[in-house]
């Protein structure tokens, strides 16, 4: 269905509310990952289940925000953006969550074939939002740049917490140890996957709250980023404001050209 074209105060304000919206999922997005922060620092996974939850209503809620602002910005004209886009990839990584909640249970092994596979899957929404947002310098919405390196931050420091944690486990399994007999000597040697994951199983705790905390920020980042909507927004008028300036004086001048032909035609008939 085609859209129809809407006069600026309306969509001033219906851009105003879509983006609070998606504030407000932001919102609950850090309030998930600081329980992920939480837990590391008390060592427990009784906030799991409300770490989970809380992050997947957040990015529904974003997502719908920032589709509905998408939404209005293509009526008033700018197609460029990638705001609707990103609201998507918010709403497809809530779905991709909802499902790997049901298919990794608590017993799936974290090097396991089956869950780096979600995982893998799981980092599609936030590649979508990055590249979504993250535009040349001279499109309209480089203001949403912030939000496209705090989520992009968020993810990279989350497949890192997985990658740690795998090489952690596979560590303590004794995985990357060979043994080798040389006469009276039995000759070991440890793998470089090894010795990595012992010393994050030695500095297991500090490992992941800083990496949690990290990923925490990248979402402090994208929600900061949501909140400061209208600079964006004002910006937009200003641009309005220059094109309606350019088309004025483009009118005027073509009007001068018309009217200097007229002249010079009417004096070459005298």
């Amino acid at each position: 269905m085609e859209q129809t074209a809407i006069d600026r105060p309306e969509a001033k304000t219906m851009l105003g509310k879509s983006f609070k919206i998606a504030a407000i999922g932001a919102a609950i997005c850090l309030i998930g990952s600081i329980f992920d922060v939480i837990m590391f620092v008390k060592e427990t996974d009784s906030l799991m289940t409300l770490s989970e939850v809380s992050m997947i209503i957040g990015l529904i809620i974003w997502g719908i925000g920032l589709i509905g602002a998408g939404n209005t910005l293509c009526r008033m004209g700018h197609l460029e953006t990638g705001v609707r886009s990103a609201g998507g990839a918010l709403i497809l990584w809530a779905i991709i969550a909802i499902v790997s909640m049901f298919v990794i249970k608590e017993d799936t092994d974290p090097v396991s074939a089956k869950f780096l596979i979600w995982e893998g899957l799981w980092l599609i929404g936030p590649a979508i939002f990055f590249f979504s947002l993250k535009h040349e310098k001279n499109k309209e919405d480089k203001f949403f740049d912030t939000a496209a390196m705090g989520i992009g931050t968020a993810a990279v420091c989350q497949l890192l917490l997985v990658l740690a944690i795998a090489l952690a486990m596979s560590a303590m399994e004794g995985h990357g140890v060979s043994m080798k007999s040389t006469g009276d000597y039995i000759e070991v040697s440890y793998s470089k996957g090894f010795t990595v994951g012992k010393l994050v199983a030695e500095n297991f705790k500090l490992v992941t709250i800083v990496l949690s905390s990290a990923s925490a920020f990248g979402h402090l980042m994208a929600f900061g980023s949501m909140c400061s909507h209208n600079d964006f927004i004002n910006g937009l008028n200003e641009e309005k404001a220059e094109e309606e300036v350019k088309e004025l004086i483009n009118e005027v001048v073509s009007d001068y050209k018309s009217k200097k032909a007229a002249e010079m035609a009417n004096s070459k008939e005298d």
